[in-house]
């Protein structure tokens, strides 16, 4: 886990959000139009889900980026919320515009997904829906 000075989280947090794990914190910039807010917020759930935990893998910040952004994308479609103005860019240049490597994170984000999916609407109602 790579910790930031309080300056490095106050620069994030200028660019919408982060993530402390150690703190087990989620920041988003409330100065954000509501769907950005939203739009952040699982990103950075996504990050919490994902990156932060035992074993979890921390080794290329493109490939975290990619797939934090990836739930935000396919969290947010959940929500009727289309992000896709900004997440597509964001994740073409964080995968640097390999087709692979989005590929090779599908697992990691569906498996958040899921689990959001399960915190919103309880793991019995979205099986009943299915």
């Amino acid at each position: 886990l790579h910790v930031r000075s309080r300056r490095q989280r106050q620069m994030c947090i200028r660019d919408s959000g982060y993530t402390d794990g150690q703190a087990r914190q989620i920041r988003v910039d409330s100065k954000m139009a509501p769907a950005m807010r939203v739009k952040t917020l699982l990103h950075e759930i996504g990050h919490a889900l994902l990156h932060f935990d035992e074993g979890s893998t921390r080794e290329h910040r493109g490939v975290i980026e990619t797939e934090a952004e990836s739930v935000a994308y396919c969290a947010g479609g959940l929500l009727g919320l289309d992000t896709s103005a900004w997440s597509i860019g964001y994740v073409a240049g964080w995968a640097g515009g390999d087709v692979d490597l989005i590929r090779s994170v599908a697992g990691n984000v569906l498996r958040a997904v899921n689990a959001i999916a399960d915190a919103m609407l309880g793991a019995d109602d979205q099986a009943a829906a299915a």
